[in-house]
């Protein structure tokens, strides 16, 4: 897979938060007609956010999944910023801790941290 792309309502605000929470660089900006693209990287992971006034938003069952260390930690810093978080903490029975996270347009994040 190359990239993961989605639609963003503020493409500035979107991309603050993928850098600040998981550390994407900007990589490029691009116009192409009424589109806004961002890519981001992570270092073989790829972002891109598109803004394009003329798409509608729905309801979507996609999730993007970012496997952290320190989850607690992560979860108190975002609870702090009000980043909502839509699903607390869940220990699974292999010992992972996971939690689930709103992105900035409603996107599912889930946070997992796997023990070494």
């Amino acid at each position: 897979m190359y990239h993961v792309g989605m639609e963003v309502r503020d493409l500035e605000r979107s991309i603050r938060f993928y850098q600040q929470w998981f550390g994407f660089v900007l990589e490029r900006l691009e116009v192409l007609g009424n589109e806004q693209i961002a890519f981001l990287t992570l270092g073989e992971q790829r972002i891109e956010l598109v803004k394009n006034p003329s798409i509608s938003f729905a309801s979507s069952s996609f999730h993007l999944a970012f496997e952290v260390k320190r989850i607690e930690q992560i979860l108190l810093q975002m609870k702090e910023q009000e980043v909502p978080i839509t699903e607390p903490l869940t220990v699974l029975e292999n010992g992972w801790k996971n939690a689930f996270v709103s992105g900035p347009d409603g996107e599912w994040i889930e946070l997992i941290d796997i023990p070494s």
